[in-house]
């Protein structure tokens, strides 16, 4: 039985974990990155992951789909705060979502841009399930949903 290996991360819009996918895909097997803030080009390209990857990024570039190896990815939508792509694993077909909600403009309480943001990401993810039905589904999201009673 062959496993897929996914892993959720936030890369910060950083060089420094970015240039760990690598390292982090071969020692552990990994498939497909599911990413929040990546480092990216201008022209909406994920700097520092070998030309042979696949990715699909979101419409504001914040959140993305990184495959390693060669699924066969089909794209199910690209939407400003979310990106999904459907794999075939032995179980059938399976549908990642990636999602971002930009942090809240004040620590301590849900400000309404925040809550804006994270409900915009929210309607993104929505959108994409409505057509899955019973469809094998992973969600990886950083909503920066700050909550004071945390």
């Amino acid at each position: 039985m062959h496993t897929t290996k996914i892993i959720q991360i936030n890369l910060m819009r950083s060089n420094a974990p970015t240039d760990l996918l690598q390292m982090i895909a071969y020692s552990l097997n990994v498939q497909v990155f599911v990413v929040q803030e990546p480092h990216i080009h201008k022209n909406h390209q994920i700097l520092g992951i070998p030309s042979t990857w696949k990715y699909w990024l979101s419409g504001n570039g914040k959140t993305g789909v990184i495959t390693t190896v060669d699924l066969s990815p089909i794209l199910v939508g690209l939407k400003e705060n979310a990106v999904a792509i459907k794999i075939a694993i032995n179980a059938g077909p399976l549908t990642i979502i990636s999602a971002y909600s930009a942090p809240p403009n004040h620590k301590h309480t849900m400000s309404e841009s925040g809550q804006a943001g994270i409900s915009e990401a929210l309607q993104n993810i929505d959108s994409f399930l409505q057509n899955l039905g019973n469809e094998k589904i992973i969600i990886g999201a950083d909503l920066n949903a700050h909550y004071i009673m945390w």
